[in-house]
């Protein structure tokens, strides 16, 4: 993704200005780690540390997790507005989880007003141009699975910036599979 502003720019987000609205919450991960995402910058793998196991989809987390008994920590770092990201796979994620366990998160996600009805009428432009699609809202997407959404900060960054709205935050599965 690239960053941009002003005339002749491109639309695009650099991941550090993703990264540093989610680098605060990695300080709540407990137990094992993994990392969901078909691109994980190297400065997430330093934050949550070399020993945590990256996947690149959801459905592969399972033998990252074969012998956990305790709660489990899962960063999912732009992963869950893919079609595999979708709730119906979100619910088998909190049905495998220990209970306790934490999934945090940075995801594009719907904006509010104006934003939501461009974003949703743009779709296709930005899957094509960014890699990124803003019209899930991944939040409630979290609590319809069966999460509960403990923290959610909504932010907009990169160019143009109001169309370009993430959400970071944290999920806690207290219900055991």
């Amino acid at each position: 993704m690239r960053t941009g502003a002003g005339e002749g720019a491109r639309p695009g987000v650099s991941h550090h200005e993703v990264l540093a609205e989610l680098t605060p919450l990695l300080d709540n991960l407990i137990g094992t780690v993994a990392v969901v995402g078909s691109f994980v910058p190297e400065e997430l793998l330093d934050a949550v540390g070399r020993d945590a196991s990256v996947v690149e989809r959801f459905s592969d987390l399972g033998r990252a997790f074969d012998r956990e008994d305790g709660p489990v920590s899962v960063v999912s770092y732009l992963a869950m507005w893919r079609p595999d990201g979708a709730a119906r796979r979100l619910g088998r994620l909190r049905r495998q989880l220990p209970s306790g366990s934490r999934v945090l998160f940075a995801e594009p996600t719907v904006g509010l007003g104006t934003a939501a009805v461009l974003q949703r009428y743009g779709r296709t432009v930005a899957v094509k141009r960014l890699g990124l699609s803003f019209h899930r809202d991944i939040p409630n997407d979290l609590r319809q699975a069966g999460f509960e959404v403990t923290t959610v900060l909504r932010f907009s960054v990169g160019f143009p910036d109001r169309l370009m709205t993430f959400a970071t935050g944290e999920a806690r599965s207290y219900h055991g599979p």
